[in-house]
């Protein structure tokens, strides 16, 4: 017991430490495009008929403006919500059906939200794009800390691809990992595709 509560303690002072080192907004409209130009020379990125997106918060890679870009295209975009600490998926057709929710982050609006036709399961997504704070050349990933991506991604299948993006200076040599972390196939930064095998 006291190793686990040890192992939380340092995840959560790595949190507080990754934070502080994010990119200031000026920067990371530019940095992010580059990260997108790496991602677009993935096969698994071209191939994939189905993409789910997380919307950025402050600090991490842009995905607004891509995604936007991507609405309607010719592979289908879902986005998350939270309910009951669990990650719900949607399809997105139009940037206006975001709204402001969960801790300041844009989810689908309530008639989206509300309307089940529009519902899908992760073993539907052929590729999900994966936030984070840290991680490292062996995909492995350090979240905010509430499990939501990790309990979600577990239910995902086998051939389902998980693209971590982040910034240069969100990896690091070695990210803490529990049993129930799951581990990314690429993580793509400005600089570099760092390709695991899981």
């Amino acid at each position: 017991m006291g190793e686990t509560l040890n192992f939380r303690s340092v995840k959560r002072n790595l949190r507080a430490e990754m934070r502080r080192q994010l990119p200031s907004r000026k920067a990371v409209a530019e940095r992010s495009a580059r990260i997108f130009a790496q991602l677009a020379a993935l096969p698994e990125w071209r191939d994939a008929a189905s993409v789910l997106w997380y919307v950025d918060l402050p600090g991490e890679v842009c995905t607004q403006s891509r995604l936007k870009a991507e609405l309607p295209g010719r592979r289908r975009c879902a986005v998350t919500w939270c309910e009951a600490d669990e990650l719900k998926l949607a399809w997105l057709q139009s940037m206006n059906e975001l709204s402001s929710r969960t801790l300041g982050i844009l989810e689908p609006i309530a008639a989206i939200r509300g309307d089940s036709r529009r519902w899908l399961d992760i073993s539907e997504i052929d590729l999900v794009l994966v936030p984070g704070l840290a991680f490292d050349r062996q995909g492995r990933r350090l979240g905010h800390g509430k499990g939501y991506y990790d309990k979600l991604l577990s239910r995902a299948r086998a051939e389902t691809t998980f693209v971590a993006l982040a910034f240069d200076e969100q990896m690091l040599d070695a990210v803490p990992c529990e049993p129930h972390d799951v581990i990314m196939d690429y993580v793509v930064t400005e600089s570099t595709v760092y390709r695991v095998s899981r």
